[in-house]
């Protein structure tokens, strides 16, 4: 599974992502969350700051391939979404953190399959929307 992942706050996206595996599969299923910058867990999660250079994330991806891990959330930190290409195999499932205004055209040249969409309600509760991409 490659899904698409929208916070519609910015604050709401640092919470969540990196916890978004375990919160949607449970405690045990093997993630990691990559990152560019700041971004990684705090406490339990395991994350892992990758490069900045989009060239490097083919090497990246390969290296964590032996982990075997379930799912990843990926914080791309800017970067264009086709240079996430190679770190869609970094596990089984990924869940690639998208800024709020991205176009469904540039998520299906990506490689991603469906869109989750995530905001909060004004009483606090979280709502969600899970859409396959046309085409």
């Amino acid at each position: 599974a490659r899904i698409g992942v929208r916070f519609r706050s910015p604050e709401l996206a640092r919470v969540l992502g990196v916890h978004l595996p375990r919160l949607l599969l449970g405690p045990g299923c093997r993630s990691i969350h990559l990152h560019v910058g700041e971004g990684g867990a705090e406490d339990d999660a395991f994350s892992l700051r990758i490069p900045a250079a989009p060239g490097q994330w083919a090497r990246e991806a390969e290296a964590l391939r032996p982990f075997r891990f379930d799912v990843a959330s990926i914080d791309l930190g800017g970067a264009t979404l086709e240079s996430a290409v190679p770190l869609l195999e970094a596990a089984r499932a990924v869940f690639l953190l998208l800024p709020d205004d991205t176009e469904a055209a540039s998520i299906g040249s990506a490689g991603l399959l469906w869109t989750l969409d995530i905001h909060q309600t004004a009483d606090g509760t979280l709502s969600w929307a899970l859409d396959p991409l046309d085409g």
